[in-house]
């Protein structure tokens, strides 16, 4: 089991949108992505324009699927045209 925690800084004036098209982009994620077990999206912290992602995978095989189908995909293009940086963190528990 892996747990992936995303944190994005966004800009001000972007986290609304940003917001917008990441639940949408979980949405999907969860339809389609076979072994996503849970997708979250959530503003962490107006102030430091922090909008959270906590992804639960079945195995990395299935994650690293998942990266493939969305390096193909519009809407993580535009995230990331909103976003001023990202860092990924992914803890596997057994």
């Amino acid at each position: 089991m892996l747990y992936v925690v995303c944190t994005n800084i966004v800009e001000k004036e972007k986290v609304d949108a940003f917001t917008k098209a990441a639940k949408a982009h979980a949405r999907k994620s969860m339809m389609v992505d076979k072994g996503c077990i849970l997708f979250d999206v959530s503003k962490y912290n107006e102030e430091a324009k922090e909008v959270i992602f906590v992804e639960k995978w079945e195995s990395k095989e299935l994650l690293d699927v998942h990266a493939q189908r969305c390096k193909q995909e519009p809407i993580i293009k535009e995230m990331a045209l909103n976003r001023v940086s990202v860092s990924l963190k992914v803890v596997e528990i057994d």
